[in-house]
């Protein structure tokens, strides 16, 4: 609501402006910091410029846009005389002396060699779907800029489908190697992930037996466990609430290791968890194993010395929400009782307490 009627004070003060000679006073208006006037102190009348002013300009406007008018002509010269070529974009564009570029073959859908994601060449060129089929006129793809602004072009295209290749298959004596690599890597990783649940197994028969009865206590030197069974250790490091831990490899390593380390005790083992990384192979996307791992939590900080907890954060964004609406307050009171004199927030109190006694505020 009081943003709706300060749109209202705001209107009638401009429209009041343009009714209002200069030297007049018009007022007054309610607003935020009280009853307000206005004074016009100068009115300045518009003008269209002088010719010579702007000569050079429009003389330059007016060429470009000859420029493009002529270029557009000439391009569809082009493509009206195929048929008198046998269809070819290359002969008729060498009558007409005009270049023309062969690309790179590319996938449907895909973007044009030499040209944007978002260019129109990638759109028009997905139509093309027989040899010497030939688009229409596209103007300049690349200048986007240019065409909200209804400004001249900087040039204009035709394409035409040079040569189309079908995709096929690949004979598997081409992707032999490659499926036999993949097959070991597949049969690696499952023998890493079974090998690092017999290690998670042994570990939590060995914790069984070493905590007391009814003892909290789960306490186990993963260090000497990995050097007793041949294992990579990984010297201890802080680790954040996060999806990386230092010193493995991975975009996405140890997301769940480091997720469930803060719902362990000292001590407290993980369980068997795998580091990640994500590839694109082609058009998909995959998650790569870089290995299975088991974290043991041999410290724990204190939270003063991290970050500061979810509750820590509220009481203190409540704190300062309780400031400022008392400061507002405050400022909102001291207009009401038409009190002249500056902020505190600005000057000291002994000076504020001197201003008062010299005006006869109470």
């Amino acid at each position: 609501e009081q943003r709706a009627e300060n749109r209202v004070v705001d209107r009638e003060i401009v429209n009041r402006a343009f009714t209002t000679d200069e030297g007049e006073v018009e007022g007054p208006f309610d607003t935020l910091a009280g009853s307000t006037l206005m004074k016009v102190t100068a009115v300045h009348e518009e003008r269209l410029p002088e010719l010579e002013d702007v000569h050079d300009e429009v003389a330059e406007q007016y060429r470009a846009k000859r420029a493009e008018r002529l270029a557009r002509e000439k391009v569809l010269d082009v493509w009206y005389d195929l048929d008198r070529y046998d269809d070819s974009l290359k002969k008729a564009a060498e009558v007409h002396h005009f270049d023309v570029e062969t690309s790179d073959f590319f996938q449907p859908g895909e973007p044009v060699p030499g040209f944007p994601s978002n260019s129109v060449v990638r759109y028009a060129a997905i139509g093309l779907r027989v040899e010497g089929a030939t688009s229409t006129l596209l103007e300049d793809p690349l200048n986007l800029q240019n065409q909200e602004q209804d400004l001249p072009k900087e040039a204009f295209y035709l394409l035409q489908a040079d040569e189309i290749q079908e995709t096929r298959l690949p004979e598997f004596s081409e992707v032999v190697e490659k499926v036999r690599n993949d097959l070991k890597l597949e049969k690696a990783a499952a023998l890493a992930k079974e090998e690092a649940t017999k290690a998670r197994d042994l570990i939590a028969a060995q914790i069984q037996k070493a905590t007391a009865p009814l003892s909290a206590s789960r306490s186990l030197d993963l260090k000497a466990f990995a050097e007793a069974h041949n294992y990579k250790f990984i010297a201890p490091a802080s680790i954040p609430l996060g999806p990386r831990i230092p010193s493995i490899p991975g975009n996405n390593s140890g997301g769940i290791i480091s997720r469930s380390i803060y719902s362990l005790p000292l001590g407290g083992v993980t369980d068997v968890a795998p580091a990640t990384e994500y590839v694109r192979e082609g058009e998909t996307v995959g998650q790569r194993v870089h290995g299975y791992y088991i974290a043991q939590v041999v410290g724990i900080q204190d939270n003063a010395t991290m970050a500061p907890s979810r509750g820590q954060v509220f009481q203190s964004l409540s704190q300062r929400l309780r400031d400022a609406v008392e400061r507002d307050w405050s400022d909102r009171a001291r207009q009401g009782a038409e009190i002249e004199f500056p902020s505190e927030d600005l000057f000291s109190k002994k000076v504020v307490e001197s201003i008062k006694e010299e005006s006869g505020s109470s």
